[in-house]
């Protein structure tokens, strides 16, 4: 009686009483894969004029180069690190008074 109730409860849908050009395009679409699961009155009705729809061509992507990593001076970078360690005592410094004071 089960499968007899499950037979009986599946039925084959009706198809849409009118379909728009984003479906239309749809169905065409996955025809022209040719490994559609649709069912068969998508594919056999007669209202649906085939179109030739050519395939657009994928954009190009544009990878931008990585620029060529140059290395500095040794001694430059000496330099800017000094510099950078002599900023950072002064303002040590600077924070420190600015303490004092308030």
């Amino acid at each position: 009686p089960d499968t007899q109730q499950s037979e009986n409860s599946i039925k084959s849908r009706a198809p849409p009483p009118c379909l728009t050009k984003k479906d239309i395009d749809c169905i065409m679409y996955a025809k022209e894969l040719k490994d559609a699961n649709l069912p068969n009155w998508y594919i056999n009705n007669s209202k649906f004029e085939k179109v030739n729809i050519s395939p657009e061509p994928t954009p190009q992507i544009d990878i931008p180069k990585k620029p060529d990593i140059v290395k500095l001076d040794p001694i430059e970078v000496k330099r800017m690190r000094k510099q950078g360690k002599m900023k950072r005592i002064t303002k040590n410094i600077f924070r420190s008074e600015l303490s004092k004071l308030v």
